[in-house]
């Protein structure tokens, strides 16, 4: 039996998207994520770096932006690194088959107070309903 993971991440962009072309001619899009769990004192950030290949990642490219808000799906990887240290350490990588936008960065502010209107006063005494 063939094992399936797929996971959906909303978050805000870490950085702008980088556009490059692989090997084959094929365009490979990668930028980071911030994915903020819990809340209050318990809250996490947990970052995950997302590659998005052929026209999607294009499209991602062209699209997003530092500190913007997405949704990526796709399957999601523990790769291991060593540090200039020596120090092993692990990456949060996703190979991202679906995006979407998830707003604007301004969309978690209060809006502007809208301007306060005086009541109107009912002059007669006729009441239309």
């Amino acid at each position: 039996m063939s094992s399936f993971a797929n996971a959906v991440l909303m978050g805000r962009l870490g950085r702008d998207p980088e556009l490059k072309t692989v090997g084959n001619g094929t365009s490979l899009c990668t930028f980071s994520i911030a994915v903020n769990t819990g809340f209050g004192e318990r809250e996490v950030t947990t970052w995950y770096n997302v590659s998005i290949f052929g026209k999607r990642g294009e499209t991602a490219a062209q699209y997003l932006t530092k500190g913007g808000a997405v949704i990526v799906s796709g399957e999601i990887s523990n790769r291991p690194y060593k540090t200039k240290d020596g120090e092993q350490r692990y990456s949060l990588d996703v190979n991202a088959n679906d995006w979407s936008f998830a707003g604007a960065k301004g969309d978690n502010q209060a809006p502007a107070a809208a301007p306060v209107q005086e009541p109107v006063a009912v002059v007669s005494g006729d009441i239309p309903f």
